[in-house]
């Protein structure tokens, strides 16, 4: 609950930097776990899980609850202000300054959404399946142990948590569609790959670059859901178009899971190779509408 309304209320406060802010904010969501796993675990071994769940949910209440009174509203003005300061400063970044400020409920009414939507949901399915089930691909493919296999669960969180920071970057200083299409690309390309090769090291190689788009898609989401509906609501309408995110984690891990045979991915890969194709045409098309609406 607590993660869209941060990640809409920093694009409030940041619509010049919305790719840098969201990727840096996403970044730590994501790697997060790199503090939080060994401490866990740690508790548990010297407790309890009862105990360790304790400790965490009173660190989390009182850090949440302080750190929540350091947080003012935006003013009325700040976006304006802000919004035209970044139109002036960027240099071919893409900025669309003249769009009316939608509502959430105005913003579901739009085609441009449910493409956008698509487009979000298809492309990070391919992320998802990959986050949740590189252990299982690692010991079932290539007969390695749940200790070896947890060396790549790392390595992969790793490159989605970069992932947010690079593309986040490239996101303010590039055109944010472009960008876009890039990231629902790359993994048509790297699920294609493995459809039809399962060597060791290509597979490591694929998983790692559809990682590293997958954490693409969080540092993006929220740029362009401003881009396309304005920013004054950017944090209602980031709350619906994350949703996203949790259609892509129902679709993904059973994906791996139901199309796998003796651990042979070859149908789940193409499977998310063409889910990764539609998302690259919705994103195409949102690029396509936006260019037309700017002209």
């Amino acid at each position: 609950m607590i993660y869209p309304q941060i990640m809409g209320y920093n694009a409030q406060l940041f619509p010049d930097k919305q790719g840098v802010v969201s990727g840096a904010i996403a970044g730590v969501y994501g790697g997060a776990s790199i503090v939080w796993s060994p401490l866990l675990a740690r508790w548990i071994d010297s407790g309890s899980l009862a105990s360790a769940t304790a400790i965490a949910g009173v660190i989390a209440l009182v850090v949440i609850g302080v750190a929540s009174f350091l947080i003012e509203p935006v003013p009325e003005d700040y976006i304006t202000y802000k919004r035209a300061g970044a139109a002036a400063s960027s240099h071919g970044s893409h900025t669309r300054t003249a769009l009316s400020d939608l509502t959430r409920g105005q913003m579901v009414k739009t085609s441009l959404f449910y493409v956008a939507f698509i487009a979000f949901t298809f492309g990070c399915t391919s992320g998802m399946m990959v986050i949740s089930q590189v252990s299982a691909i690692m010991q079932n493919s290539f007969a390695m142990t749940a200790v070896q296999a947890s060396f790549y669960v790392s390595l992969i969180s790793f490159m989605s948590m970069i992932g947010r920071f690079l593309w986040g970057t490239v996101t303010d200083h590039f055109n944010k569609y472009v960008t876009l299409s890039i990231i629902c690309g790359l993994p048509v390309i790297s699920m294609g790959l493995l459809v039809f090769s399962h060597a060791r090291v290509l597979t490591i190689v694929c998983l790692a670059v559809t990682a590293l788009c997958y954490g693409g898609f969080g540092s993006t989401i929220t740029p362009i859901t401003a881009d396309l509906f304005g920013s004054r609501h950017v944090t209602e309408n980031y709350g619906v178009m994350y949703l996203a995110f949790g259609f892509a984690g129902l679709i993904g891990p059973q994906m791996a899971v139901r199309l796998s045979h003796n651990g042979n991915y070859a149908t789940a890969y193409l499977i998310a190779a063409l889910l990764s194709v539609i998302a690259l045409a919705m994103a195409l098309i949102v690029r396509r509408k936006v260019t037309r609406t700017d002209a």
